[in-house]
């Protein structure tokens, strides 16, 4: 098995125990529906079906998580296409659990993501962008009265949404 596969499950194997017992999931939600994600995704693609994702913007990728409040510093180049390697840091779903694995993560711009929906056939039908966060995905991120995390002055995109339809 490659290497950056076996570490990556590793870290996910991990974090499955934190995850679980976090109220950051609706784990009882998802079990009570009685499908697996593998046959929600294939029902979803038929004709007429749609996939939906919300997920940390690319931007947040390449900004200095160690960046002071105030200012924010580019760190990679958006463009990267060689693997990140992150030391074991602390989850998002529980910041008081440290995982025991480093992980690998990839940058994958806008423009890779959308052009991955339209040449699987998918019509997008909207993109949004979201200055806030649901976890404190930058160290600049403050959580506000409204349960989110932004960035004063809301400087970049934390978050991103996309919905993209199978035309029947």
């Amino acid at each position: 098995m490659d290497e950056r596969i076996k570490t990556n499950l590793l870290l996910w194997n991990d974090a499955v125990e934190v995850h679980a017992r976090s109220a950051f999931y609706d784990l009882d939600g998802f079990k009570r529906v009685g499908k697996t994600l593998h046959s929600i995704e294939i029902e979803c693609l038929k004709p007429g079906g749609f996939f939906n994702i919300v997920d940390m913007h690319p931007f947040v990728s390449i900004i200095d998580y160690a960046g002071s409040h105030d200012a924010l510093r580019v760190e990679l180049s958006y463009f990267r296409t060689d693997v990140i390697v992150d030391t074991a840091q602390p989850d998002y779903a529980d910041p008081t659990h440290i995982g025991k694995h480093e992980g690998h993560e990839w940058i994958h711009t806008v423009g890779e993501i959308q052009n991955s929906l339209i040449e699987a056939g998918l019509q997008i039908d909207f993109w949004h962008e979201f200055p806030v966060c649901v976890w404190q995905c930058l160290e600049a991120a403050k959580r506000g009265a409204d349960g989110y995390y932004r960035i004063k002055g809301d400087p970049i995109p934390l978050l991103f949404s996309v919905k993209a339809t199978k035309q029947a």
